[in-house]
């Protein structure tokens, strides 16, 4: 039977989890009484096929989207298979089709009785038929979708609420299309300017009507005629003037933030109101006897924010009156200066608010027939007194609020209203407060006396009140608390003191035992004992204050307290230990003090400890054990934030670079340490030359993070005691030494000292002695020189002038990788000094004399990666090199070094380079050289070429060579070129440019080999060349007119670059002058005598080119084209350095308006890097062309009258261009050719 029974049971499991319908992805659906309601949070609503997942049964569907920015498609009838709805409610689903409104979704829903639909985009207006088949709706809801107009609706006869608010409808005549039976109506926060008796008379069984926020001015006689029982008619935010009628059966009315100046007179005529709101509108005075009718049914009457200077009775002396129901009344922020309410009587008021106004004193007729006032406001309104009996009538007040007032002490009249709460006097002139004042008030819980003048508390004003929990003396003048002067507060739990004089709180908290939050901070406290606490304290705000120091004296004696946050930021706290900190915070702040230490375990016992900010101190290092923590059970980080402190990269912060959880071993019982701003933490290196210049301690690595040290032996070391001890490292003199907080790294500096290898400790991992003196006079690493540092990695001795290393110099450096031996004087490597050093990988040799390296060393450096060779004197590639004995070399520089090239593929860096350009970082940068003076013996086809300007040898780049001279001065057989080399000559050519002459190593040449003929036929050709060249130059330099000019431009109008008639071609860098000066024809004999004349004749004598003496003599041509013309003028422009223009009236009619001058100028806009200075001899014409003004507003213009012409002129024109005004034969020759001969020679 059991067996059976619980068959049966997992039978009717299985079949209800079958019989239960999926829920879409992101919704909720819920089961309530067979009705399934879902509710659904998506970005926007996804296709239709999503909706056939929901339960037929489904009851109610809540739709939502996120995304304000998507849209999502609506279907009409999408929800007709759900025959049972009856509530569809979805918001901020933007459709993405407007024109066809997503409510004919909800047509043929014979249940549905409530739709809102809210924020689904810009409609405008709906069809009359988008509800068809759904007449039993209720509730209807089309909020912010920019409806403009509304269809009558007359199908829905059951609708009962209709919300309309936040659309742009201006009228409601849509309303009176039939009669219905609507209860509620919200037309808030549209356009409507007009509510009339023709718009509302077919909703005669309104209750409730919503016109808010809309633009009403007038509400006229008729208006609520037909609707007649409204009880609730909102009408604020609108611009009300005038209200002429108003429902009679209305019970709330606001009419707040209107315009009107007075209170409408249909007020008078109203029996059953119960809310009425007069706020924030234009009434000068308010009497009382509108509210006649009413009085018996008022609740709450709110005058604020008005003008009102006069509130009471028309005539208190005839008739007196009796609001029996009233319980509120507000009359905030207006201008009353008297408060006279003789004859009337105010029996229910509980709150009467007063603040704001302008109240010399409070009287006893200012609260004359308040029986059951509750609670009293009257701040900020200028009171300096109250008078004794201005509560003989009102002593039931629980709350009393004079605050932001001119009292210039406490009120004694506040002795009789025992029932008093919370007193806030704050914001007044108070200076001392009466002894055993508030002894008879034992049910005052809150006290506000912040932003005062008081000096002092003594101990016995608080000593029977058993009931304050909250006590604000904030922003006084207090310097002394009297022992046990809050003794009396037992049941005290906040307590406000910042903002005062305090220097020390001499226990005056510690009998408070129910204390819990305390804020001492920007007072003078220089010392603080957390055990003189309260042990209840759980929050302490101590910050800004002169606290040195934070103690816990009496820690163990007392029992524990229950301190959890505590802020001791901006003080002058100097260390951190464990009495610093109590064991039960969980968040503390030490920030912006000028804490330097942190003692080990500062924080060992904060076992609850989430969060400790230590930022913007003056911590120098810290060690991970000062932040160490107790092991726990918990499984929580601790957040520590150190950045914004002075760190030093030392050994002590090198834990902050690994990863960030210190303690990541959660099995251990040790919390894990997080540095929340590890990232953003620096430090200063402490063993590097630019000290200066912080890093980011997470990217930096670890051998940065060392100690200076004079001496440290390790801590298994047996002869520390002795002077001659291998693992007592001893720093030399003159030296810097550091190590790392294992003692694996060590360090040992030694640049530009006077020490030999035999001092430096035996323990280093890396030595620098660049610059030091090895071997004194002998200039020579002896052999042995560092044996026995089995430990050293690194190894500098660049810069120290050796020029010989010995045998088995570097003998059992079994751990050594890198050697630096460059920028020194060493001539001959063999390779027998690198004996047993078989882990080097870098080795830097550059700048040294070498001419050869031997092959034993590369036998010896079987790991070498890196080799430098660059700045010697090799002429020919190592042969080991070019077999490949190096087979883990990885780069090799080989720069600026006289390397021999000659025919065919002889030498080997001719062969192995090509093959080999990735492993040579300065390929690029090799040079073949020949030495002219040097025997002729072993020369190379190089001394055939011209030698370098001012230089007795040639050098030619490598791929130069390799790829144009290789092909042209040598016979046919010749290294092919690959691919790759191809594309070298435009390189080699710009690398020659680059490099120019820097490097002057003289070569030697190899054999000429038959081609002295060859030689003999070059030279020939050479020399005629160049007296053509000479003698073209010659003719064309004494052209007429065209003085400067046609020496170094000539025509360029007919495309090529040739003095009359292109005879002859001159360099480029020789095609530059001075100034470009343009004029006017007519005055082109003025500008020549009066300012040409002058630049050239006088220092520094200015290299001119004028318009219409050097470029067209005779006028702008006009047999030619306009472009061709303004051709000449832009490359006239293009080699000056600055154009001026006389920018007359004759330039202006004339020259201005060619087109060729004015393609130029425009030239001149896009080209920057040549100024235009304009010169003006007179005044210009407002009106001139636009393109003219914008040259005159962005360049400098100078008038020819003012007096300080000439040197502002001279500010204005660039220095005179160094090169000689007539170059020699020689300089043309290697301006144009180099040296290099041409091919084409050839």
């Amino acid at each position: 039977m059991r067996v059976l029974a619980a068959f049966c049971l997992l039978l009717a499991t299985l079949l209800s989890d079958a019989l239960t319908p999926s829920c879409p992805t992101r919704c909720h659906c819920q089961l309530e009484d067979e009705r399934w309601h879902v509710t659904c949070k998506w970005d926007r609503i996804p296709s239709l096929d999503v909706l056939s997942a929901l339960p037929v049964n489904v009851t109610s569907v809540t739709i939502q989207c996120s995304d304000n920015m998507a849209t999502s498609h609506y279907a009409a009838g999408m929800f007709t298979s759900f025959h049972r709805l009856w509530n569809v409610t979805i918001s901020n689903c933007r459709s993405a089709d407007s024109s066809s409104p997503p409510v004919v979704m909800t047509r043929n829903l014979p249940f549905l009785r409530s739709l809102q639909l809210e924020h689904l985009g810009e409609w405008k207006h709906i069809d009359d038929s988008v509800l068809n088949g759904s007449s039993a709706l209720e509730r209807l809801v089309l909020a912010s979708n920019g409806l403009e107009k509304m269809p009558s609706l007359c199908h829905l006869t059951e609708l009962k609420l209709l919300n309309l608010s936040s659309n742009r409808m201006s009228n409601l005549q849509w309303l009176s299309a039939c009669s219905r039976k609507l209860v509620t109506l919200d037309v808030s926060r549209n356009r409507i300017a007009q509510l009339g008796r023709h718009q509302l008379k077919a909703v005669g069984s309104l209750r409730v009507l919503v016109a808010a926020h809309n633009m009403l001015q007038i509400i006229g006689d008729d208006a609520f005629d037909d609707v007649d029982n409204v009880r609730e008619l909102r009408l604020s935010n609108n611009l009300l003037t005038t209200v002429a009628s108003l429902p009679s059966q209305l019970e709330q009315l606001d009419l707040s933030a209107n315009w009107l100046p007075s209170v409408p007179s249909v007020i008078s005529r109203m029996r059953h109101l119960q809310y009425l709101n007069f706020s924030d509108n234009r009434l000068e005075q308010f009497h009382f006897d509108c509210l006649r009718e009413s009085a018996s049914t008022i609740r709450m009457l709110d005058l604020s924010k008005n003008r009102l200077s006069l509130i009471g009775l028309a005539n208190s002396l005839t008739r007196e009156m009796k609001l029996s129901s009233l319980e509120v009344l507000l009359v905030v922020n207006n201008r009353l200066e008297r408060f006279d309410l003789k004859g009337l009587e105010f029996p229910a008021l509980k709150k009467l608010d007063l603040s704001g106004n302008h109240f010399p004193d409070v009287r006893f007729s200012h609260l004359k027939g308040m029986p059951n006032l509750r609670s009293l406001r009257i701040s900020d309104s200028s009171v300096g007194t109250v008078e004794d009996d201005a509560f003989v009538s009102s002593t039931q007040v629980k709350e009393l609020c004079l605050a932001g007032n001119l009292l210039v002490q406490v009120p004694k009249v506040i002795r009789m209203l025992t029932n008093l709460t919370t007193l806030d006097l704050s914001r007044n002139r108070i200076e001392a407060i009466p002894k055993f004042l508030f002894d008879n008030l034992p049910a005052m819980s809150r006290l506000n006396l912040a932003n005062n003048h008081i000096v002092g508390i003594d101990r016995y004003v608080f000593t029977s009140v058993p009931n304050l929990v909250e006590l604000n003396l904030a922003n006084n003048a207090i310097s002394q608390l009297s022992v046990n002067c809050f003794d009396g507060l037992t049941n005290l739990k906040r307590l406000h003191l910042q903002g005062n004089n305090i220097g020390d709180l001499h226990g005056v908290l510690s009998n408070l035992d129910r204390l819990e939050y305390v804020n001492v901070s920007e007072n003078s406290i220089s010392s603080l004992n957390l055990k003189i606490l309260p042990s209840s304290l759980s929050h302490l705000d101590a910050s800004r204050n002169r606290i040195t120091k934070v103690t816990n004296f009496l820690h163990g004696l007392r029992k524990e307290t229950w301190l959890r946050e505590a802020d001791f930021s901006f003080n002058n706290i100097q260390q951190l230990n464990a009495d610093s900190v109590a064991d039960t915070l969980r968040f503390v702040n030490f920030s912006h003090n000028s804490i330097e230490h942190v003692q080990a375990r500062s924080f060992f016992n904060c076992t609850q400890l989430t969060s400790v900010d230590l930022r913007y101190n003056k911590l120098r290092t810290i060690e991970a054990s000062a932040l160490q923590l107790r092991p726990t059970n918990s499984t929580a980080s601790t957040l520590f934030y150190l950045s914004n402190n002075p760190f030093q990269c030392d050994c002590y912060i090198g834990w902050l670079s690994g990863p960030n959880n210190h303690n990541n071993n959660r099995d251990d019982g040790i919390p894990s340490l997080l540095v929340a701003d590890r990232d953003e933490l620096s430090c200063t290196p402490t063993a590097r030359k630019d000290s200066d210049k912080s890093i980011v301690i997470a990217r930096a690595p670890i051998e940065t993070f060392v100690c200076a040290y004079d001496h440290f032996c390790m801590v298994d070391c047996p002869c520390c005691e002795f002077d001659s001890c291998d693992c007592n490292s001893v720093c030399p003199a003159d030296c810097s030494c550091y190590h790392d907080a294992t003692l694996t790294l060590n360090k040992v500096i030694c640049s530009g000292a006077d020490i030999q290898p035999k001092n430096v400790p035996m323990l280093a991992t890396e030595i620098r002695m660049d610059g030091v003196s090895i071997g004194g006079d002998s200039r020579r690493i002896p052999r042995n020189a560092f044996l026995g540092r089995h430990r050293l990695h690194q190894l500098y001795l660049n810069g120290s002038r050796i020029g010989r290393v010995d045998e088995k110099a570097f003998n059992d450096l079994a751990a050594l990788w890198l050697l630096d031996l460059s920028d020194n004087e060493l001539e001959t490597l063999t390779g027998s000094e690198f004996y047993k050093v078989p882990k080097v990988t870098h080795l830097f040799l550059h700048k040294n004399r070498l001419t050869t390296i031997g092959d034993y060393l590369f036998a010896q450096l079987t790991n070498l990666r890196v080799l430098t060779l660059h700045g010697n004197r090799f002429h020919y590639l190592p042969p080991k090199v070019a077999t490949s004995d190096a087979p883990h070399l990885r780069t090799i520089t080989l720069g600026q070094n006289p390397w021999k090239c000659d025919c065919g593929d002889k030498l080997l860096l001719q062969n192995w380079l090509p093959r080999n350009r990735a492993l040579v970082p300065d390929h690029e940068s090799l040079y073949c050289q020949e030495d002219l003076t040097a025997p002729a013996n072993g020369s190379t086809v190089l001394r055939l070429l011209p030698p370098s300007k001012g230089h007795h040898f040639v050098k030619v780049n490598f791929w130069t060579f390799l790829i144009d001279l290789n092909r042209t001065f040598c016979r046919p057989k010749q290294v092919n070129p690959t691919s790759a080399d191809r594309r070298e000559p435009q390189q080699a050519e710009e690398a020659e440019e680059e490099k120019g002459e820097d490097d002057d190593y003289p070569v030697e040449s190899s054999s000429r080999q038959n081609l002295v003929p060859l030689a003999v036929v070059v030279s020939g050709v050479l020399t005629v060349a160049l007296f053509s060249v000479l003698v073209g130059y010659k003719v064309c330099k004494n052209l007429r007119r065209k003085k400067f000019y046609k020496h170094y431009v000539g025509e360029l109008g007919t495309g090529d670059s040739s003095c009359d008639n292109g005879n002859y071609s001159l360099p480029t860098s020789l095609l530059q002058h001075d100034l470009l000066i343009c004029c006017s024809w007519e005055e082109r004999h003025w500008v020549e005598q009066q300012l040409v004349k002058r630049l050239e004749d006088e220092l520094p004598y200015h290299r001119l080119c004028m318009l219409y003496r050097d470029l067209f003599d005779e006028g702008l041509p006009e047999r030619r084209t306009h472009q061709r013309v303004a051709d000449e003028l832009i490359a006239a422009m293009e080699r000056s350095q600055r154009v001026i223009a006389v920018l007359s009236d004759s330039f202006i009619r004339n020259e201005w308006q060619q087109t060729a001058i004015r393609i130029a100028f425009n030239h001149l806009l896009r080209d920057r890097q040549r100024n235009l200075v304009l010169i003006l001899p007179n005044q210009l014409a407002p009106d001139m062309d636009p393109i003219l003004a914008h040259h005159l507003r962005t360049n400098r213009c100078l008038y020819w009258n003012e007096p300080l012409f000439w040197e502002k002129l001279r500010d204005s024109v660039p220095e005179q261009f160094a090169h000689d005004l007539v170059p020699s034969e020689s300089s043309n020759y290697a301006d144009m050719y180099g040296t290099i001969v041409p091919s084409h020679f050839v």
